[in-house]
């Protein structure tokens, strides 16, 4: 039995457990990781709208529209579109006539999920 175990490339039992926890704790981190990065193919962005706040009350021709999502994503906001910076801000002053209006905001992330809010405002 000693004689097998100083055969070339044969390696003592404990040399092998070795290898096997360190694979196999390798192939859990690769996992984690891989599972971590796909989570957003399964969820939308995340959008907070600071400002306008649903309802308000405006006045001048400018609505000044403002929040917080995902970092470097595509916002568009009543078709016009803008991205957020590197920390998820985002704000974008747009014309605006008299009267009542509904401001479509939309973020979609890079994998092209999409989450949107609905503000309605009167300008005067």
């Amino acid at each position: 039995m000693d004689l097998l175990l100083r055969l070339p490339g044969a390696y003592p039992p404990r040399h092998r457990s070795i290898s096997f926890m360190v694979f196999s704790f390798l192939a859990i981190i690769i996992s984690g990781y891989i599972f971590f990065q796909s989570s957003s193919i399964f969820t939308t962005p995340d959008l907070a709208i600071e400002t306008p706040p649903d309802g308000a009350l405006i006045q001048g021709n400018r609505v000044l529209v403002q929040g917080m999502t995902v970092p470097s994503a595509k916002v568009t906001i009543n078709g016009y579109e803008t991205f957020s910076d590197e920390a998820g801000f985002f704000n974008i002053s747009l014309p605006f006539q008299r009267g009542f209006h509904i401001i479509d905001i939309r973020v979609v992330n890079r994998v092209g999920n999409e989450a949107r809010a609905v503000r309605r405002i009167v300008v005067e």
